[in-house]
């Protein structure tokens, strides 16, 4: 079994910021949430095992920053998700013919 191992100690990175430099699925990112635990995630060069030993609430002046950065992300994705799921139940709920002969 071949495999290679690289320990980095990291401080005062964002999730985002190890999201981003180890590819880590953004949908998996809330697992980094819970300090004591240790996480593995599976990406195109292979595994990262991350051990949170401290979670810190982030500076009051950053929080901001990203909530006027992600709010209008996840509102768009928000209101994506809300019209796909209408247009999903509209196919479902239609009755609809194929002709076709129009088709060949």
């Amino acid at each position: 079994m071949n495999y290679r191992s690289d320990i980095e100690k990291i401080r005062g990175e964002t999730i985002q910021t190890l999201a981003f430099q180890f590819g880590i699925p953004m949908d998996k990112l809330y697992k980094l949430t819970k300090a004591g635990k240790i996480h593995t995630f599976k990406v195109s060069s292979g595994v990262v095992v991350i051990k949170i030993s401290k979670v810190e609430p982030p500076e009051k002046s950053r929080k901001e920053e990203m909530v006027k950065l992600l709010r209008p992300i996840l509102t768009q994705s928000k209101y994506q998700t809300l019209v796909q799921m209408f247009i999903d139940k509209l196919q479902e709920e239609a009755d609809i013919k194929v002709n076709r002969r129009l088709i060949q």
